[in-house]
C-alpha cells in the first residue's frame, strides 16, 4: 500500500493559484501539461522546467499524442498561462494568474469554492480516529457520518447563495434532518407552555399572551409539524422581536398570532437564519433592556 510522506518531498503551491487552477476552464490535456511543467520546476525548487525533446516526453508520460502537442502548447502560451523559449525549450508557469486568458466555465461559481473550503475549514464531524476505517470503505460509518453531518450542519454560520455547492448540501442536510423531525414531530404533542413562555421571555417588544386556548394551540400545532426544535422557535422569536426596526408604520407589529402563520414563521426562521448571531443578540439584549 502506497504511504507518502511529506518528508520524502512535496510539491508547494500558492492556495490562490491551485484555486484559480480548479476553476478556469482548461482542457485534460492542458490541466496535464501544467501539472508537468509544475513538478518539474516548482517540484524541484526551480522557477523553470528544461525538457529536451519535449514531443518524447510529453507522449510517453502524458499520453498526449505528437500531433496534439505544439498546438496545446502554443494555446497555453497564447492564453499567457506559461512561457516557452523554443529554442532552449524552458517552460515557465506564469503565476499571474490575472493575465491568465482562460476563463470560467459558464456555470462556474468562484463563490462556491471559497464557501466550500469555509465549510470545511470549520467543520469538525469525523474523528481522525476512524479516518482509516472510512478509507477502507467501512460501510458502517456511513450512518455515523451522516448523523454527524445533519447535528453539525445547523451550527455552521456560512453565507450561502442559492445554486451553490454549499447551499446544494446545507440544503439536502436540512431537508434529511427536517423530515426526521417532522416524523417524530407526528408523534408527539408540541410543547405548548414551553412555547408560551419563550415567545413572552424572547418577544419583550411585543404583546404578551397569558393563555394559550384552542385557537392557539391549533395554530402551534400546525406550526410544529413544520419546525419541530425549540431552538427554531427560539431564532423566530428573537427576528420577530427585532422585526419591528424594518416594519411601515412603526406601530404594525406582529402579535403572537400572526407569528404562527406560515408564510409569516418561515421567513422570520428564513431572515433569522441568515442574520449574524452577535448582530441579532446585541439587539435583543437592547430590547430587553429597553422594556426592564
Amino acid at each position: 500500500m502506497a504511504n507518502p510522506q511529506l518528508e520524502n518531498g512535496f510539491l508547494g503551491i500558492a492556495r490562490d493559484i491551485q484555486n484559480e487552477l480548479i476553476l478556469r476552464d482548461f482542457s485534460l490535456r492542458q490541466r496535464q501539461i501544467i501539472d508537468l511543467i509544475l513538478r518539474l520546476s516548482w517540484g524541484c525548487q526551480k522557477k523553470y522546467a528544461v525538457i529536451s525533446t519535449y514531443t518524447k516526453y510529453f507522449t510517453q508520460i502524458l499520453g498526449i499524442k505528437k500531433q496534439n502537442i505544439r498546438k496545446e502548447l502554443d494555446q497555453l502560451v497564447k492564453n499567457k498561462v506559461i512561457f516557452w523559449d523554443k529554442n532552449l525549450n524552458v517552460f515557465i508557469f506564469n503565476k499571474d494568474y490575472d493575465q491568465w486568458c482562460i476563463s470560467y466555465p459558464k456555470e462556474c461559481n468562484p463563490k462556491a469554492l471559497k464557501e466550500i473550503i469555509e465549510f470545511n475549514l470549520k467543520s469538525n464531524i469525523i474523528d481522525y480516529s476512524v479516518i482509516q476505517d472510512i478509507t477502507q470503505s467501512n460501510p458502517e460509518y456511513y450512518s455515523v457520518i451522516s448523523e454527524r453531518l445533519l447535528e453539525q450542519s445547523g451550527n455552521i454560520n456560512i453565507e450561502q447563495e442559492e445554486g451553490t455547492s454549499i447551499y446544494n448540501i446545507n440544503k439536502q442536510l436540512y431537508t434529511d434532518k427536517n423530515k426526521q423531525q417532522k416524523n417524530k414531530a407526528n408523534k408527539t404533542k408540541p410543547p405548548y407552555k414551553e412555547i408560551k413562555d419563550l415567545y413572552n421571555n424572547i418577544c419583550s417588544d411585543l404583546s404578551k399572551i397569558t393563555t394559550l386556548g384552542d385557537k392557539r394551540e391549533k395554530l402551534i400545532n400546525k406550526a410544529w409539524k413544520e419546525f419541530p426544535d425549540i431552538e427554531n422557535w427560539k431564532v423566530i422569536f428573537k427576528f420577530a422581536n427585532t422585526k419591528r426596526w424594518n416594519l411601515t408604520p412603526p406601530n404594525d407589529k406582529p402579535n403572537f398570532n400572526q407569528i404562527f402563520e406560515k408564510d409569516r414563521y418561515i421567513e422570520y426562521f428564513e431572515q433569522g437564519q441568515k442574520s449574524k448571531p452577535d448582530e441579532m443578540d446585541s439587539l435583543f439584549e437592547q430590547l430587553q433592556k429597553e422594556s426592564a
